[in-house]
């Protein structure tokens, strides 16, 4: 039974891992012009709550937005 659970979650772990990989590669870059871009795209994050939301749900691993929250939009 946890060998199944592992091969489910695998894909999300991945995901997540990756993910988290490219935000160091990003907020540890010096490239000119790129600091304003990642300003940008935080504020995007915080004025859009669905975008946020989609962020955070993928990055706890499920990948998708509960069915509660498309509901609620």
């Amino acid at each position: 039974m946890l060998a199944q659970y592992e091969q489910r979650r695998s894909a999300d772990r991945r995901t997540v891992s990756d993910f988290t990989d490219r935000l160091i590669r990003l907020f540890s870059n010096r490239i000119p012009g790129l600091r304003a871009l990642r300003h940008l795209g935080l504020l995007a994050l915080d004025l859009v709550p669905p975008v946020k939301d989609a962020v955070m749900w993928q990055n706890l691993g499920y990948g998708a937005l509960p069915a509660a929250i498309h509901r609620r939009s």
